[in-house]
């Protein structure tokens, strides 16, 4: 059991790497803030705001909301989850606290902001520190007067001290242009800038750059519309340098701190630029920067609307660059912590433990669960199986994988999700419009998932699995290939299974075609089969039932059945255990419904979102 309280950390996990730079900081600073103390008192664990698993709640003793623009509403939808969490927490009697957040507007006839304020006046939120407009906040929102509100700076100008490994440690004399996609302004009902007004910019910015003799590179922030956009405005310019999508935190920092200076449409490219001293100029495309402008002092480096033009961009850029960016000393910037410490005090040390621990032990963990896909990258992107997720979902304490294999075009299996599009275009390669295309196998593995990540052989993976994990379980999903290459890819599996001597007793097939039963049977007889039995409502749509479907299964002496989590209730839970029939869930994200899968007697449990090591913390 573990004996420590833990302190559920809600941060925004998505491709605009703005928010994971956030939630960076905000996890060191929460860690300053803890000290020696409260480090061996308590836990962090991480979650994801868009997980919607509120059921991890009741395991943890406190909530911080790590940052970010927390409080609002008007753009996506990060105010629902924020309500459901302090609902929960508020049934649970969890204190919760919002960290350096940022208020984005207040509307008493909009529905939306007064399901926000309503929830952010539950008791169990015992305060904010606010990176901006604590006004709106105190006045607006808040019943209660008494609650403690303290301004502080965003959490990014940590930037220097999280990342001083990854910082450039060159600065290049280059301008740094940060395109964000061409909808932005009119988002945010700023309707004059659109599209083609912001091409007009962003080329007109490049010629006075080269005219005054600077050298430009175009960058993002990582999110696809981003790159869209970016990629467009480089191929009207017809010339020049677009450096390819940041997709780890530490990557775009260390690409913005090469920079002489930026012009910058996001906010945080112009924060993680500020932290470093490199001078930047932005554009109001909501009131958060034009705050964030005032708060360091520099409020003529973010332009509005209406001052928008290229010209004026350039001249603010050379009038930063002639007088330099002056940054905050360390006094300034660390009242954010002592905010966390202060909450910490008086909601967490002293306190009776509340919340519950996981009921399983290690080793009932390890042994139910297995990895789909060989893991996720930080909750971003799934389905790859990679090497480095491989590896991340070990340490994670996983012995069991599953891993999608596929044939080249040249008969080499390598470990990819499928040879789709959507495939084609996470390795940024070009597909036809052939819907049996496959790589070649130096295509293959001279690609980069989204530039980044190496894809995998199947040998090479099953050389580090039997050099790792000497009793964990394989879990192969050949997909559905025609019958002359299902039959061949099963020969090269068990040639390379006897090459790094994995046992058979070891590896299960998932198959969802019935055909492929009898093959697999008549391949090797050896060989454990699991059959995915379809979800309910196919198997209603297509005129067949469970039972049918399990009697093949059955008849044919297969006894790992596959199925979904919701197709696993308690009566049928218990029909199969009579059955004798061992349970594969395909996939359980939360807490809850691991735990409920383990209690109804699944044999193993896949997820990508939580691991063994991460329950383990609960």
């Amino acid at each position: 059991m573990n004996g420590k309280k833990k302190i559920l950390f809600v941060k925004i996990v998505n491709r605009n790497l703005g928010d994971s730079v956030i939630a960076d900081c905000s996890e060191y600073i929460l860690d300053k803030a803890l000290g020696m103390r409260g480090r061996i008192m308590c836990d962090i664990i991480p979650y994801d705001i868009s997980s919607k698993d509120l059921s991890v709640i009741k395991y943890v003793d406190a909530i911080v909301f790590d940052g970010g623009g927390m409080i609002k509403y008007f753009r996506e939808a990060f105010y629902l989850r924020v309500i459901e969490i302090l609902e929960t927490a508020e049934g649970l009697g969890v204190p919760a606290f919002f960290n350096a957040v940022g208020v984005e507007g207040y509307d008493e006839n909009d529905e939306r902001c007064l399901a926000l304020q309503k929830a952010i006046n539950l008791s169990c939120v015992k305060g904010f520190s606010i990176r901006d407009d604590a006004v709106t906040l105190r006045e607006r929102y808040l019943a209660d007067k008494s609650v403690r509100v303290c301004e502080v700076f965003d959490p990014a100008v940590w930037c220097d001290r999280v990342y001083d490994h990854a910082k450039s440690k060159q600065r290049k004399k280059v301008i740094g242009l940060c395109i964000a996609r061409a909808r932005l302004f009119q988002d945010y009902a700023i309707e004059d800038i659109d599209h083609d007004r912001l091409l007009d910019f962003w080329t007109g910015v490049v010629d006075i750059l080269e005219n005054k003799g600077y050298t430009w590179e175009i960058f993002t922030n990582g999110l696809d519309s981003d790159e869209l956009f970016a990629k467009e405005v480089l191929s009207v310019i017809g010339h020049g340098i677009k450096r390819d999508a940041p997709v780890e935190p530490q990557q775009l920092v260390s690409m913005i701190s090469s920079y002489e200076g930026i012009i910058g449409c996001r906010m945080h490219t112009n924060i993680i630029a500020y932290s470093f001293g490199i001078p930047s100029v932005g554009f109001i495309w909501n009131n958060k920067l034009a705050l964030w402008g005032k708060k360091i002092g520099y409020p003529e480096r973010f332009i509005s609307p209406n001052d928008m033009t290229p010209e004026k961009a350039v001249c603010e850029l050379e009038t930063a660059l002639k007088n330099g960016t002056v940054t905050l000393d360390m006094a300034e910037k660390s009242n954010i912590i002592e905010e966390l410490r202060l909450f910490l005090e008086e909601n967490l040390y002293g306190w009776q433990k509340k919340s519950s621990n996981i009921p399983f032990k290690k080793s009932v963990l390890q042994d139910k669960m297995f990895s789909i896909a060989l893991g996720s990258e930080k909750g971003l992107f799934d389905g790859m199986n990679t090497l480095h997720c491989f590896r991340r979902s070990f340490s994670n304490g996983f012995k069991n994988f599953e891993t999608d294999i596929r044939m080249t075009s040249d008969r080499v299996l390598v470990c990819v999700n499928s040879w789709s599009p959507d495939t084609y275009r996470a390795l940024g390669r070009e597909r036809t419009d052939s819907p049996n295309e496959r790589m070649s196998y130096d295509r293959f593995m001279n690609s980069r998932y989204y530039g980044c990540y190496i894809p995998m052989a199947f040998s090479e993976f099953l050389k580090v699995f039997s050099l790792l994990s000497e009793s964990g379980l394989l879990y192969l999903d050949l997909g559905k290939p025609s019958p002359d290459d299902f039959v061949e890819m099963l020969g090269i599996v068990k040639s390379e299974l006897d090459r790094y001597r994995i046992s058979l007793h070891r590896v299960i097939f998932r198959t969802q075609r019935k055909k492929d039963v009898d093959t697999i049977r008549d391949f090797d007889p050896e060989f454990r089969i699991a059959f995915q039995i379809p979800s309910d409502k196919w198997l209603e749509e297509n005129g067949e039932t469970f039972e049918k479907r399990l009697s093949f299964a059955l008849k044919r002496g297969v006894r790992d059945i596959a199925l979904n989590h919701s197709q696993y209730t308690k009566d049928r839970a218990a029909f199969l255990k009579k059955k004798k029939v061992r349970v594969i869930i395909q996939k359980a994200n939360m807490v809850d419904q691991i735990m409920d899968d383990i209690d109804l007697g699944a044999y193993l449990i896949g997820t990508n979102r939580t691991s063994p090591k991460e329950l383990l913390r609960l």
